[in-house]
């Protein structure tokens, strides 16, 4: 088993990538990668912009890594979960050019509120209505895919050994999948799939598009994004 999505730096609790790794071990994984979050636009000092990794303790992380896995014997990819916005990408590349990671993965959770011309200054009844009309989601959905598919262009995989998506999924309301995947999703999946950049697949609701990953020809890996011990108890089970 190999779980390529994990996070030691969530909580504030101490040892955690020890623990985690120490669980992956018992559980019968033989890879896991930390993804620690980065964002080059998030200032501070050791430990002091968590959940981000802040520059000063990238060395430290490294080492720990590396330690652990000759203390476990467990292969771990040290790596990080990038932001991905349109203002961070050119810095987010020389980021990864200096820091010569195992493993990125490209994150958009969605689109910023700012950047969504129906969300400001509207009432819970009028954004309601709004979001149950069709028009919506896919003017949302433009946005998030045209920030995704540059991302995913932006060259990454000519840096990292590994490249993989998260999220990919999660934007569109299940009511208008069928708009969304026929609009944006195949397309992209086309693009990650001629670039050897990854799909994350986490749970058995994503097995759909996996498939239509898989029907251009793409990588696939699991990825729990797990935040903490009881995490990688559920990753063993999602990825049976």
């Amino acid at each position: 088993m190999k779980d390529y999505h994990l996070h030691s730096m969530s909580t504030l609790e101490d040892g955690m990538l020890e623990r985690m790794a120490h669980t992956a071990k018992q559980l019968g994984f033989t890879e896991i990668a930390f993804t620690e979050l980065f964002d080059p636009l998030v200032g501070g000092d050791r430990g002091t912009c968590r959940p981000y990794i802040s520059s000063g303790e990238i060395e430290e992380y490294y080492d720990n890594c590396r330690r652990l896995e000759d203390k476990e014997q467990i292969k771990i990819l040290k790596g990080f979960e990038l932001v991905c916005s349109d203002r961070r990408l050119r810095d987010e590349i020389q980021f990864v050019k200096r820091a010569k990671p195992d493993i990125v993965i490209l994150a958009i959770h969605h689109v910023f509120p700012s950047e969504d011309p129906y969300s400001e200054h509207m009432t819970q009844h009028e954004a309601l209505i709004l979001h149950a009309n069709p028009s919506y989601h896919i003017s949302v959905a433009s946005q998030f895919y045209s920030k995704f598919q540059r991302a995913i262009s932006a060259g990454f995989e000519n840096e990292v050994p590994l490249v993989g998506v998260t999220n990919l999924s999660y934007l569109y309301p299940p009511q208008f999948e069928n708009i969304v995947v026929g609009s944006y999703v195949n397309n992209s999946l086309e693009i990650m799939a001629q670039k050897g950049i990854v799909l994350e697949v986490a749970e058995p609701t994503e097995m759909k598009i996996a498939r239509m990953m898989n029907g251009h020809n793409g990588k696939m890996w699991f990825g729990s994004n797990s935040q903490e011990v009881s995490d990688v108890l559920k990753a063993k089970r999602n990825y049976e």
